[in-house]
């Protein structure tokens, strides 16, 4: 595989690009809203909500429901869905494909870290099950940030632990953040960083004209890929 000439560092998110989990937080989340009297489908969720942090998906879902969306019926809404999604960890799952080759590969020439809007006790779990939880020196989830993708908290937070981890400078522009959802390359453009999409839940022509957009994880292995994003880059594209 062909190394960057600019890339230090490569921070993912979690759901959509390592993991395939997305249906399982819709089903948590439709079950703990039907059983407060309200209703999801994977239309609106797919819409509005893949990419966006659990709590603003919680109070926004209770909105249209015209439920109470009060503090304790969100944390009564996040609670109930987090126990839902937390029981079909980690076997449950699905990870993407050749998911610990791609991530012991890409190790072996880049600083690797997450960022995601997913709990941490839901992110390392799945990492363990995999044997790649090594291959990370920072995991990000929504426990560590106080505001959540499109803000750009959580990349940032993710490039500063980087920094100490490999204890010399590295800047944001030498971060390439790694996305599934528009949100969270929103987030990425905001902390100055370069970023390709995965079309895992959306088709390549929903992403912004220009943006570098990959089938699938294991594109990063490829040569052609690479030189791609060092063209990009080398033209102020990315």
């Amino acid at each position: 595989m062909k190394r960057s000439r600019f890339v230090r560092a490569i921070i993912f998110d979690f759901d959509g690009v390592l993991v395939v989990s997305e249906r399982l937080h819709y089903q948590a989340f439709a079950q703990a809203l039907e059983e407060l009297g309200g209703r999801l489908s994977w239309e609106e969720y797919e819409a509005e909500f893949i990419g966006v942090p659990d709590k603003v998906t919680a109070e926004r879902s209770l909105v249209k429901n015209r439920l109470d969306a009060t503090d304790e019926m969100v944390k009564r809404l996040l609670s109930r869905k987090t126990e839902i999604f937390d029981a079909s960890l980690p076997d449950g799952v699905t990870p993407a494909q050749d998911l610990t080759t791609v991530i012991r590969t890409l190790a072996d020439s880049y600083t690797l870290a997450i960022a995601s809007g997913a709990f941490r006790h839901q992110i390392i779990p799945v990492l363990e099950h995999h044997g790649i939880r090594d291959a990370f020196v920072a995991i990000i989830g929504q426990d560590d940030v106080r505001r959540g993708k499109p803000d750009p908290e959580p990349y940032l937070l993710a490039w500063k632990q980087i920094r100490d981890a490999v204890k010399e400078e590295v800047a944001p522009q030498q971060c390439l953040v790694v996305e599934d959802a528009l949100p969270g390359l929103e987030a990425a453009r905001a902390a100055g960083m370069l970023s390709v999409a995965i079309a895992t839940y959306y088709s390549a022509s929903s992403f912004p004209q220009g943006q570098i957009v990959l089938s699938c994880l294991k594109d990063l292995l490829s040569d052609e890929v690479w030189d791609r994003i060092d063209t990009a880059i080398a033209r102020g594209r990315l």
